[in-house]
């Protein structure tokens, strides 16, 4: 090999392993980017009614600067181990759907494939 191929070829392990590194796992098992720039969303949560099928809650949370949309997570479990994700693009949900039962929800900013941290877990019902 010549000297420049070596150098190409050094600088593109390198790249990929930095590219590599921007990468995880979700709990769902699909790969996503990890934002380093994107604010935790502040949230809170209020039941509206929690008796059956029309169990809801109002919903709302903080701007991020750079997020084009958020995933709103639902689960019965406070470690949402198997939540239900909903995408919107707004910073509040009204009558959300929530479970017969205790319910837990969280939030994260979203930029393309770029996700933010979770915010705090709130718990409704």
């Amino acid at each position: 090999m010549t000297r420049i191929a070596v150098l190409v070829l050094a600088a593109a392990l390198v790249l990929a392993g930095e590219a590599g590194a921007a990468w995880s796992t979700s709990n769902t098992g699909s790969a996503y980017g990890k934002a380093g720039s994107l604010a935790t969303p502040a949230l809170t949560a209020t039941a509206n009614a929690c008796n059956g099928a029309n169990s809801n809650a109002n919903l709302s949370w903080t701007t991020i600067t750079g997020a084009s949309a958020y995933e709103v997570y639902l689960d019965t479990k406070a470690n949402m181990s198997s939540p239900q994700i909903t995408s919107t693009t707004v910073t509040s949900l009204t009558n959300f759907p929530v479970e017969n039962q205790k319910s837990y929800l969280a939030v994260r900013a979203k930029a393309g494939n770029w996700r933010g941290a979770l915010s705090a877990v709130v718990s409704v019902c």
